[in-house]
């Protein structure tokens, strides 16, 4: 889809920490593994490590809970404790990135933007603001938004009610196209990384799978055209100089080998699987090689890219991994390589703890889903399935 109908708000809205700010918990699945990891202070007996259930009625009732969780959210914690990921403890955030709820297009270069501005990622009605983006920027009190995408996709009612809440008039970033959008979001701003990706505007998936790393490492997420081809103006952009390397999302059906070519200064390097979910899976793989932590992980469905978009920039900003999951032969790839890398970071003794966390209600992520999903174990193999271990 093509003007301003492709425009996504990105809202990045931050605040300073209040006394009183609660955190909505997270609703532990039923689903447990029971590991006893060496190093951990009164380890006598088995450690319980959950998969926590972040899901409401809707995908945007899921967006308010992920964003006021304690865990893997923007609500600061009062105190420290033993999780690697608390001390030093975040500050709340002083910005937003509020998208359409109707359309991935601009959405898919939010991820970098908001990792710049230390926000979250909110999700809103074209016409009316979202009644749960209102609720997280009444917690957070932030001072500033922005929005990403034209006023087909974030009205122009939207911006005022914003800026009623925040006190500022929004900053607004949009393009006639996805790609253009990719394009301004990354002219907005200086302070990126010298890596950039590259992914097609046809699909969420592959964009959304880099959005932990993008907004962790400042990455911007540079769009090219549903037939997966660059416009000379995103070819410029990558190939100038200011980065070093091109990371190239999905296979050739993706983006054609001819456009691999055209990254200039940059070296590309492709990252893909032979599905949406090995892309995925490969992206992870990718990532931990280049020291990206994952102490903990987040799950959300490939199918949509509602829950994705919003746990892209809750795991970015605690360093934690998301995989995609689907049903099928193929479907859980990317979650073993989720456990793999936290795995190898568990017997190195990068941290002692790991967590993950499912992004969506039952009918994104069914329970039985949830059931297979394989665990870390630094006692024995690397990856175990709970049915397989005795530990569920």
């Amino acid at each position: 889809m093509r003007g301003a109908l492709v425009g996504v708000a990105a809202a990045a809205l931050c605040s300073v920490m209040l006394v009183g700010l609660a955190a909505v918990p997270a609703q532990a699945d039923s689903q447990t593994a029971k590991q006893c990891f060496p190093g951990i202070e009164r380890c006598s007996g088995d450690l319980i490590i959950p998969w926590d259930r972040i899901g409401g009625q809707t995908a945007l009732d899921t967006m308010e809970r992920a964003v006021l969780s304690g865990d893997f959210g923007f609500v600061p914690r009062r105190d420290t404790d033993h999780y690697s990921y608390s001390s030093p403890e975040r500050p709340a955030p002083d910005c937003v990135v509020v998208c359409t709820s109707e359309g991935w297009w601009d959405a898919l270069s939010a991820s970098g933007l908001a990792g710049i501005e230390n926000a979250p990622v909110l999700m809103t009605t074209p016409g009316e603001l979202s009644s749960q983006a209102r609720e997280v920027i009444e917690r957070l009190r932030p001072s500033r938004a922005i929005v990403v995408g034209g006023e087909a996709a974030v009205s122009a009612r939207v911006e005022s009610q914003l800026a009623e809440l925040v006190g500022s008039r929004p900053e607004r970033i949009w393009g006639d196209t996805a790609v253009d959008t990719s394009l301004a979001v990354l002219r907005s701003r200086d302070g990126w990384s010298r890596t950039a990706f590259v992914a097609t505007s046809a699909t969420f998936q592959d964009a959304l799978s880099a959005g932990p790393y993008a907004y962790a490492r400042r990455c911007p997420v540079v769009l090219a055209d549903a037939r997966g081809i660059l416009s000379p103006e995103a070819a410029e952009a990558v190939g100038s100089g200011a980065f070093d390397e091109a990371v190239v999302l999905g296979g050739e059906a993706a983006i054609p080998a001819s456009e691999t070519h055209r990254t200039g200064a940059a070296s590309p390097t492709r990252v893909w699987g032979a599905t949406a979910v090995g892309t995925c899976a490969s992206l992870i793989d990718w990532a931990a090689a280049r020291g990206y932590r994952f102490w903990g992980g987040g799950v959300a469905t490939v199918y949509s890219y509602h829950d994705a978009l919003v746990a892209a920039a809750c795991c970015g900003r605690h360093e934690v991994g998301l995989a995609l999951v689907g049903e099928g032969r193929d479907g859980q790839d990317a979650v073993w390589a989720l456990a793999r890398a936290q795995a190898s970071g568990l017997r190195e003794g990068s941290y002692t703890i790991a967590h993950g966390t499912i992004y969506g209600g039952e009918a994104a992520v069914p329970q039985a889903l949830v059931n297979r999903m394989p665990f870390s174990d630094v006692n024995g193999d690397d990856v175990v399935r709970p049915a397989a271990s005795g530990r569920a």
